[in-house]
């Protein structure tokens, strides 16, 4: 900046400044796009930076009329009651960044907010069926798009991982339970953190043969002789045919409940009227 009079004397003076037109850049580097959080709000990262100072940072959740904003200076966690306020669904996280020139930048990313828990259905076993010294089968359905982890328990002993919904429960654990009625608990979670359980009553009753516990009656051995160049071939086919003996077992140790039938051969539940058992095939009638 110059200056004169009307004699000719000049005086002048000097400023620097820097012109500043570039925004700043924001990137998000937590939560990711699509991550999955249940009722606890989700942590964030972002990393600013900017050719001079960055004068302040703000986010908001959603769009809209109703849109609020909070400031932040240091990564932390979204707003608890702000996204209380969203139900089951996607979820728009919008961070914002100015510096000290005015210029503004922004970054978005979308979640999913997931607070429902999986349903969980047993097939099998049934409630109150009853099993003899071999682990029972089981097939269940869950129910979650997000689903993470299954296991199982039972009578609150150790939790075993199910990776297959259709199995057999573990025969170790089922050996070291004592007879009488089993708390069968099928328990999953979701990458949300939601939790849910489903239970079924049954029974272990070693006085009781079914399908688990054959006893052979009959055996046919076919021999066939293989005649060869090099020698006698022997080719022995075994047909094992497996069933309950034809006489009563034990009386079991569970009493027979009002409105149900069993099997008077291996205690298996049965219709009333039918004819054969259909677990051992012996005719019942008789």
């Amino acid at each position: 900046m110059y200056l004169n009079d009307t004699i000719g004397n000049v005086v002048f003076d000097e400023i620097s400044f820097t012109k500043d037109t570039i925004e700043p850049s924001i990137s998000i580097i937590s939560p990711v796009m699509g991550g999955v959080f249940g009722s606890n709000s989700p942590s964030f990262v972002v990393e600013l930076s900017d050719n001079h100072i960055v004068d302040a940072m703000w986010y908001s959740l959603g769009v809209g009329n109703d849109t609020t904003y909070f400031m932040f200076t240091n990564n932390g966690t979204i707003n608890q009651i702000a996204w209380n306020a969203f139900s089951n669904g996607s979820v728009n996280i919008i961070f914002y960044v100015n510096d000290s020139a005015g210029n503004m930048n922004s970054n978005e990313v979308f979640v999913r907010k997931d607070i429902i828990a999986p349903v969980i259905t047993i097939l099998i076993p049934e409630i109150n069926e009853i099993f003899g010294r071999f682990a029972p089968a089981f097939q269940i359905l869950i129910d979650d798009i997000n689903l993470d982890q299954v296991w199982y328990s039972l009578n609150g002993l150790n939790n075993i991982a199910v990776t297959q919904f259709t199995g057999a429960l573990s025969q170790t654990i089922w050996e070291s339970l004592p007879e009488g009625p089993i708390n069968l608990i099928f328990s999953a979670n979701d990458t949300g953190g939601n939790v849910a359980s489903r239970n079924v009553i049954i029974y272990k009753d070693l006085g009781v043969s079914g399908p688990d516990q054959p006893d052979m009656t009959w055996v046919f051995i076919m021999i066939g002789i293989i005649a060869g160049i090099a020698g006698v071939g022997i080719t022995m086919v075994f047909l094992v045919r497996s069933r309950c003996k034809k006489t009563p077992k034990k009386k079991s140790i569970l009493k027979e409940k009002a409105g149900e039938h069993f099997c008077p051969f291996c205690h298996s539940k049965i219709k009333p009227g039918q004819i054969h058992c259909d677990y051992c095939g012996n005719r019942l009638d008789k």
